[in-house]
């Protein structure tokens, strides 16, 4: 047996512990036909039977190229991008020539992985070879057409990587808890009562979102439970976020019977216990049956929603849009956040800091590490500045979404699908803020105003007074 062979058999061998005894393989004696099972099971999004039969395949014939490069896209869509990195690699060493797609992929993983250089050499040869003659190309001619709108920005993201210290990203970026954190994907958090009681959401694994709390104790964070069913459970339900004053829930809702779209923005009383008999407000009136309305961000004063959408009158993708409160109640008008924040990509999970005129936000639209970045806006004389990066490694190589600032404003809690953490999975992650990008100081107060009498909560008013101004702020029950 060749050397070559004895290591591509003990890369077979390697990564056969990732599968579990679950998996049953379909049992052939011919290599061909293995490797159709398991372009069936690859097609259907069956990934664990693809990586078993793949895995088989080998097994019957160790240096087929071509099951070696599939094997790289069953990783590569499982986010195992180390175990990626390998099978492309053995790919290319026994076909350089079999696919282009197959660089751009493994440039990908080698990205997700921190390794800027190597990646750059991948999507660099995936560019040169445009108009080679490679094995696959009229079967992956699509495939490439697709890779080809974001090789220049995977390109950029490689060149701006490769100017910072990827070491530090564990240092300090942690994993936010382990009672919240799952396989699962969780994200959009958001706090109240000081940062001891969190909403978020979580997709299931049909792909239906739903909002979890959760609660600190002494001893960390409660196990994370469903709030009830908001109307119906096979609805989606998520993006949830707290109102400053924690009395009220901010959410994106799928097909409930109030709205004519297919996503649109809601509010429901914060009180424990949340079911089918709470009130369901929708916050919105204006939708068409494709508008996406969902991430809702309230200010401090609770006068200025921002959210995200795809709305008529952006500037393409998803845009971050903001109503004002009018004097009955109701919501005014979406307003566009203009060409300051918006670009002809996705801007999504708008955040405004308790300050009233900070905004963070994601986007696709802009130079960054990755897939989405984090990015900054202040109002400042009518208009919002040049947003800017908050730089890695609070941002990395894979999608950011969902910041919110801790009451200590330094401190930020967020979501992303970088690697290390849950495998495949978007997790919730704290940081601290560079100073440059924290929001002006705010002081918040919480407390209950009790009648000592009755013991029972009352209205009232309270007066601040500054060495220079005095504001009475109206407080209910």
């Amino acid at each position: 047996m060749s050397l070559k062979i004895k290591l591509l058999l003990g890369f077979i061998i390697h990564f056969a512990v990732h599968l579990t005894a679950q998996v049953e393989v379909e049992k052939t004696n011919n290599a061909s036909s293995s490797l159709r099972l398991a372009q069936h099971f690859f097609s259907n999004n069956e990934l664990e039977k693809a990586e078993a039969q793949l895995l088989h395949t080998l097994s019957l014939k160790a240096d087929f190229a071509i099951a070696y490069r599939l094997l790289g896209r069953v990783y590569l869509e499982k986010r195992a991008f180390q175990s990626a990195v390998s099978a492309f690699e053995n790919s290319f060493k026994l076909n350089q020539k079999l696919s282009r797609a197959a660089w751009f992929e493994c440039g990908e993983a080698y990205l997700q992985l921190l390794k800027p250089g190597k990646a750059l050499q991948c999507f660099q040869q995936y560019e040169r070879a445009a108009n080679q003659g490679y094995a696959n190309k009229k079967k992956e001619e699509a495939l490439e057409t697709y890779y080809n709108q974001f090789l220049e920005k995977k390109i950029k993201n490689c060149q701006l990587l490769s100017t910072v210290d990827t070491l530090s990203l564990s240092s300090t970026v942690r994993p936010y808890s382990e009672e919240i954190n799952s396989k699962l994907d969780e994200y959009m958090p958001s706090f109240i009562n000081n940062g001891k009681k969190m909403i978020f959401t979580r997709m299931d694994q049909n792909g239906y979102e739903y909002i979890y709390q959760s609660e600190k104790k002494e001893t960390g964070w409660s196990t994370p439970k469903r709030i009830s069913p908001l109307l119906m459970e096979s609805f989606n339900e998520g993006m949830g976020r707290f109102s400053y004053d924690g009395r009220t829930i901010y959410f994106a809702g799928s097909a409930y019977e109030q709205s004519l779209t297919g996503c649109s923005l809601y509010k429901v009383s914060a009180a424990e216990k949340l079911g089918k008999s709470k009130i369901i407000q929708p916050v919105l009136n204006n939708h068409s049956a494709e508008t996406w309305d969902s991430q809702p961000s309230l200010s401090c004063d609770g006068k200025m929603l921002f959210f995200s959408s795809n709305r008529p009158g952006g500037f393409g993708g998803t845009d971050i849009w903001y109503c004002l409160l009018r004097t009955d109640g109701s919501w005014g008008e979406p307003i566009n956040a203009g060409r300051s924040i918006n670009t002809s990509d996705d801007e999504e999970s708008p955040y405004i800091a308790a300050d009233g005129n900070t905004l963070y936000f994601s986007s696709t639209g802009r130079e960054g590490f990755g897939d989405a970045d984090f990015f900054m806006s202040r109002f400042e004389n009518g208009n919002w500045t040049n947003p800017k990066n908050l730089g890695f490694p609070i941002n990395s190589s894979s999608k950011e979404l969902g910041l919110q600032i801790v009451d200590d404003e330094k401190t930020i809690i967020f979501s992303s699908a970088r690697p290390g953490n849950n495998a495949g999975s978007m997790d919730i992650y704290e940081a601290q803020l560079p100073e440059g990008m924290r929001p002006k100081p705010v002081i918040g107060i919480h407390g209950i105003i009790i009648d000592k009498a009755q013991n029972t909560p009352v209205s009232s008013n309270i007066d601040i007074i500054g060495s220079e101004f005095k504001k009475t702020i109206p407080v209910d029950s």
